[in-house]
């Protein structure tokens, strides 16, 4: 599969990318430039359709969602407009070696495969029988050293790909030219609208972040998820609950 990679960074010179770049060095990733949510005015929010007047005004979303929801976004309208499938990071994630070769292996259809989520919160996958499993992880918040011994032990073959039906986290996921149109067309504005969580009838969250966003779709939408996790990050930034 022919596909591009960017990974999202907000300092391409500090020390946090420069990690990524340690922890990563066998990936071949184009710099996509972050957008600092605090630099978006109000109007400009509101004008380019990322978040509610409804939102802003209760302060639902942070500046820190605001700038995550718009560089990813951009990212998806490029996927959309050059018709090729993007491999996206932030720069917080510890890949594994396999990685890029697993990517050249896919070949059927799909919208949007995470290689990993967030381990903070809970997974819910259909299994090929059509059961749904929820998974808790106990490295919650894994240090790096912990991912890199994780990563170590996983062999990236053979590899699963569970249908997703929820789960938090856009810290490494492959996105089709067609799912990113979908996204990038649906997931907009973040609102206050209640997102169930699937098989739990009582749980809802609003839609105040692209993940919690993308919950509302999945149904709807080809998403997948590989177990083993491929890809790991340390949660230190998730506001997911």
């Amino acid at each position: 599969m022919r596909y591009e990679s960017f990974v999202i960074t907000l300092d391409p010179q500090g020390a946090r990318f420069a990690a990524f770049r340690k922890d990563n060095p066998y990936l071949r990733c184009h710099v996509a430039q972050g957008i600092r949510g605090a630099e978006i005015a109000r109007d400009a929010r509101l004008v380019q359709g990322l978040v509610t007047a409804q939102c802003l005004d209760r302060g639902a979303v942070s500046d820190g969602e605001v700038g995550c929801a718009a560089s990813h976004r951009i990212l998806w309208r490029e996927s959309a407009r050059l018709n090729v499938p993007m491999l996206i990071l932030e720069d917080d994630v510890i890949t594994h070696p396999a990685l890029a070769e697993v990517i050249t292996r896919i070949d059927f259809s799909f919208d949007i495969i995470f290689f990993g989520v967030n381990t903070d919160t809970l997974l819910c996958t259909l299994s090929p029988e059509g059961v749904r499993e929820f998974s808790s992880f106990a490295d919650r918040y894994p240090p790096p050293d912990r991912i890199k011994q994780i990563l170590a032990q996983t062999q990236s073959s053979p590899l699963v790909y569970r249908r997703l039906l929820n789960g938090f986290g856009m810290c490494c996921y492959l996105v089709s030219p067609e799912g990113a149109a979908k996204i990038a067309q649906r997931i907009f504005p973040l609102r206050l609208d209640q997102v169930p969580i699937e098989g739990m009838p009582k749980a809802i969250i609003s839609g105040t972040s692209i993940d919690r966003r993308l919950n509302a779709l999945f149904a709807e939408l080809r998403c997948f998820v590989a177990r083993p996790f491929l890809a790991w990050t340390p949660n230190t930034d998730s506001s997911t609950r």
